[in-house]
């Protein structure tokens, strides 16, 4: 049986945690990295993850974000820069 999915949502959650220091925390403590049916926002969401695990930084920057998808190499991969910034509008 195949799970409901619903992109805008998955894009307004990933859109909060860069806007809101206490959704970013709390989507951490509930959500992992498969709750996101879409490929890119799954890489988006672990590249958040990596984030803060490396800095313990709540506020990210989305030109942080957009430096560590392209370090890990999946910048194109979660739909490039231009996703990134379709998602934050």
């Amino acid at each position: 049986m195949e799970l409901p999915y619903n992109l805008d949502a998955e894009k307004k959650v990933l859109a909060n945690m860069l806007f809101s220091e206490n959704i970013f925390l709390d989507s951490f403590a509930r959500l992992k990295e498969d709750d996101f049916y879409d490929e890119k926002n799954k890489l988006i969401f672990k590249a958040l993850q990596d984030i803060y695990k490396s800095t313990q930084r709540i506020k990210v920057e989305v030109s942080s974000l957009i430096n560590q998808l392209s370090i890990s190499g999946n910048l194109e991969k979660a739909g490039d820069a231009s996703y990134i910034m379709e998602i934050t509008e």
